[in-house]
């Protein structure tokens, strides 16, 4: 694919992306609100990276999944909402 070829999909899909904030790094036409969306959008990518190896590192030292709580230790209060 020629270079000026992938430039106009990867500028078309970015303005027609349902992921937030993208849109903005082709659409504004402001150099600091790009910069921002920028920012914004790597420490969002870092912070989920970050979190990843976290769970992954805890994963290898200790492999055991919690899926739920023990029911003698949890209070369930239910809240009905009709009126008496």
């Amino acid at each position: 694919m020629r270079p000026d070829k992938a430039r106009a999909t990867v500028g078309a899909f970015l303005q027609k992306t349902s992921i937030h904030g993208v849109s903005y790094l082709v659409e504004s036409r402001n150099p600091v609100a790009r910069l921002v969306w920028l920012a914004a959008i790597l420490t969002c990518l870092a912070s989920a990276a970050t979190i990843i190896c976290m769970n992954v590192a805890n994963w290898n030292n200790s492999p055991a999944v919690v899926t739920g709580v023990e029911p003698d230790r949890v209070k369930v209060i239910f809240i009905s909402t009709k009126r008496q």
